[in-house]
């Protein structure tokens, strides 16, 4: 089901360069206990339906203290139900993302926990094509782009449309 597992440990592990194709996660760090993990220049596309129902770019989630940064990634994925960052399991790690073009059929993140602090998202471009489904934060569903960044503070710098990731 995972294009890329990296789940442990991740201690100065880095995933860069990588294409991955019809994977239900394309990259999941659930959970990422020690680290730093850089998740860096990776394509994500043509996404199927897992086993268990998922379909997502990046799986985080179940527990760890660690720091995961995801910079310049391109996730574009069709399918129905498809999400970027989605939580598994309790508890998140903390997570910088800048630069990741993200464009899914539903919440861009998808965050059912709160974020660890020192969490951000910034300078992404983030879309959804399914109206009212931008993103979950801490559980609060966010309708659109414009209700996360004002709502959160996050991707004060970020942008949205269509146009995320395809060339």
């Amino acid at each position: 089901d995972d294009g890329i597992q990296v789940e442990g440990g991740n201690a100065n592990v880095i995933v860069r360069n990588n294409i991955i194709i019809r994977c239900s996660v394309g990259i999941a760090s659930a959970p990422n206990l020690s680290g730093p993990l850089t998740i860096v220049g990776n394509v994500i596309t043509d996404g199927r339906l897992g086993q268990f129902g998922n379909l997502a770019c990046f799986k985080v989630g179940d527990g760890g203290t660690a720091l995961a940064t995801y910079t310049n990634n391109v996730c574009v994925l069709t399918a129905p139900g498809a999400v970027g960052w989605s939580q598994s399991n309790a508890v998140n790690n903390r997570m910088v993302a800048r630069g990741n073009q993200i464009n899914v059929t539903d919440y861009v993140i998808e965050l059912s926990g709160p974020p660890a602090s020192g969490t951000s998202f910034d300078a992404d471009c983030l879309f959804s094509a399914t109206p009212g489904r931008f993103a979950k934060w801490s559980g609060t569903v966010y309708g659109s782009f414009q209700s996360f960044r004002s709502g959160t503070g996050q991707e004060s710098n970020g942008e949205s449309h269509a146009g995320c990731g395809v060339n």
